[in-house]
């Protein structure tokens, strides 16, 4: 029930903190490979992965991904805001986001958000 709360009517801060903590499976505090390995397949694909998202959401390259880095990541990238705005802000950022896709990819499609929305191509 809190968890289902926080999603629908808690803050950008508060949902990002559920998130990270949900990716914190040992909860000490940072989110490593470890932790990511615990929430995947064990599959070539998987390690691929464990390893893009470590390396975009450490974002001070301190060798592990910390709530700063993880809200830091989320932060400075427009297209997952959504995910962890208010609703009243939902709605407004969509349509940002879905202005500044269109006018830099006139191809762009959207998609519903996904957990691969955490990785981006650099």
């Amino acid at each position: 029930m809190v968890v289902s709360h926080i999603l629908e009517h808690g803050s950008a801060h508060s949902k990002i903190v559920l998130y990270f903590e949900s990716l914190d499976v040992n909860n000490d505090g940072i989110i490593s490979r470890e932790d990511l390995e615990a929430c995947l397949p064990h599959t070539v694909e998987s390690q691929q992965l464990i390893q893009k998202l470590l390396r975009q959401w450490d974002l001070n390259r301190d060798g592990h991904v910390s709530l700063e880095d993880f809200e830091g990541y989320i932060n400075s990238n427009p297209h997952l805001l959504p995910m962890f705005a208010e609703e009243r802000e939902r709605v407004r950022l969509n349509s940002v986001s879905h202005e500044l896709a269109v006018d830099s990819q006139p191809y762009t499609h959207n998609y519903p958000v996904t957990r691969d929305l955490f990785v981006t191509s650099k």
